[in-house]
C-alpha cells in the first residue's frame, strides 16, 4: 500500500485540471472533434456489386418469419456412427462439410465467374458437379452431370479449380457426391 501512496506523490496532479487553457501543441486533447466520424455514418458503399454465384453454401437472406422445430426420429442404433448404406460399414461426410469447404472456396470461384462473364456477359445458369472425395480428403475425380452454361472453357476451369479442394482427412468411406452450383451476374 505504501508503494501506491508514492507513486501517488510522484505525479503532479494539478497537470490534469480541467480549466487549463488550451495550446496550439498537436498533442493538446482537450478538445476532441467527431464530426469526421459522424458525417460518414450512415453512408453508403457506392453501390460495389460483384457477381455472385449461390448453392455453394447454406444460403444468405433474411430469417424473418422462419420457425424451427425440434424433431426427434426413432433411435436406430443410438450413440452408433454415421453410416454409408451397403457401403464398407465407415462413417461417412456429411453435407455440412461439403458445403463448408464450396464456402471457403467461393471467392476463387466467383473470380473465375467475373473473368468468364467479361468474355461473355450472358453467361449464366446452373451446373451440377460429381465429385469422389477419398478419406484423405482429395477429390479423386469430378465430372460435370450437367450445365446450362453451354461455356466448355469454363466448365473446364471450374472443374480444374473444383479438384484442387481439399477436405480434412478421416477415416471415412470413399464418397462420391453432386453439387449443385447456380451462377447468375449481379445487377
Amino acid at each position: 500500500m505504501a508503494d501506491l501512496a508514492a507513486l501517488r506523490d510522484q505525479v503532479d496532479v494539478n497537470q490534469f485540471s480541467k480549466n487549463q487553457n488550451k495550446s496550439n501543441d498537436p498533442g493538446d486533447v482537450t478538445a476532441v472533434q467527431r464530426n469526421l466520424i459522424a458525417s460518414a455514418a450512415g453512408g453508403t458503399s457506392g453501390g460495389i456489386s460483384a457477381p455472385t454465384s449461390s448453392g455453394l453454401a447454406a444460403g444468405a437472406g433474411s430469417l424473418k418469419g422462419v420457425s424451427t422445430q425440434q424433431v426427434k426420429g426413432p433411435a436406430f442404433g443410438a450413440g452408433q456412427p454415421a453410416t454409408r448404406a451397403g457401403g464398407s460399414g465407415k462413417a461417412s461426410r456429411g453435407a455440412d462439410e461439403i458445403a463448408l469447404v464450396f464456402t471457403k472456396n467461393k471467392g476463387a470461384i466467383d473470380a473465375m465467374y467475373a473473368r468468364a462473364l467479361r468474355d461473355n456477359p450472358a453467361l449464366q445458369g446452373k451446373v451440377v458437379v460429381e465429385m469422389t472425395i477419398a478419406p484423405s480428403g482429395e477429390i479423386t475425380s469430378a465430372r460435370i452431370v450437367s450445365s446450362d452454361l453451354k461455356d466448355p472453357v469454363f466448365e473446364e476451369k471450374l472443374l480444374a479449380r473444383i479438384r484442387l479442394f481439399r477436405f480434412d482427412a478421416k477415416d471415412v468411406a470413399t464418397l462420391t457426391a453432386t453439387k449443385p452450383i447456380d451462377f447468375f451476374p449481379a445487377g
